[in-house]
């Protein structure tokens, strides 16, 4: 019995020593990410990509992302039957935009990510929610901590993020998002990381599973960096098409309307705004 119990407490004294340990790695993981985005922040002033969509059809959308600080820039294109078919997604640094041969209007409910540099390397929730390091691996031959991340109640995802991260450079090499019974809900694969500017690496093929089936990969075909964008490339007022009402206040009223389970007429509502903007004229 007596050796038993030493048994225990020595499993346990392992144990707390391990998670001491990697307490003392989360520091590491989080000077490691901060000291990394300072270094993209200050090297690379703007940025321009062009991936390509596998959807597993003929049809392929390209994808053109700019950059410059905050403010972003993605303009799709595809061809269906065809057609091609082009739009714009533009944040401003202040609204965001949905613009096509057609219209232009603002479109606050698909807001661009303010941060760009973070959203980027995919690592913001490691940094803003409750976080420990759960152990190291190895990912394509290289040493890497694998960081979980607890999303509280009042976010609007539930569960919790697992990312696996170079022990050495940083780089994010898988997310896996997790639901609060445990259960993988999506992944997130990086792959083909290749020197854009100095030290500064980026993914060139990322994969997205869901219910472990592959959903769709982006594959990068450039990125150019530090090509002196304008600001001008950024301004939604360029381009000379009919501007159309901003329904994100109705598309809020509408979710919350349905959150609550009230009834209400959108089409309505719809027009009472239209009106009132009319006025205002």
């Amino acid at each position: 019995m007596k050796m038993l119990l030493k048994a225990v407490l020595a499993l346990a004294l392992c144990a707390a020593a391990v998670n001491a340990a990697f307490e003392g790695e989360l520091s590491t993981v989080l000077n490691g990410l901060q000291a990394r985005e300072n270094n993209v922040r200050l090297n690379i002033k703007d940025m321009t990509s062009v991936q390509a969509l596998e959807l597993g059809s003929a049809s392929q959308p390209v994808i053109t992302s700019y950059v410059k600080g905050n403010r972003n820039r993605q303009d799709t294109s595809i061809s269906i039957g065809g057609k091609d078919s082009a739009q714009i997604l533009l944040f401003d640094g202040k609204d965001s935009w949905l613009i096509n041969s057609m219209m232009k209007m603002k479109v606050s409910a698909l807001q661009m990510p303010r941060d760009f540099y973070s959203e980027l390397m995919k690592t913001s929730d490691i940094v803003n929610l409750q976080s420990k390091v759960l152990r190291t691996e190895k990912m394509y031959g290289r040493d890497a901590y694998v960081v979980e991340s607890v999303y509280k109640e009042k976010d609007t995802v539930k569960g919790s993020l697992r990312v696996w991260l170079d022990k050495e450079n940083f780089n994010n090499y898988q997310m896996v998002y997790l639901d609060t019974s445990g259960k993988e809900t999506m992944k997130l694969v990086y792959m083909d990381y290749r020197k854009v500017y100095d030290k500064i690496q980026m993914p060139y093929r990322i994969e997205m599973y869901q219910g472990g089936q592959l959903a769709n990969r982006m594959v990068v075909r450039s990125i150019k960096v530090n090509q002196n964008l304008a600001d001008t490339f950024f301004d939604a007022s360029q381009f000379k098409v009919p501007e159309q009402p901003d329904i994100s206040a109705l598309m809020a009223t509408m979710a919350e309307q349905q959150a609550g389970g009230a009834k209400g007429s959108g089409a309505a509502d719809y027009l009472k705004m239209l009106q009132q903007q009319e006025k205002q004229k």
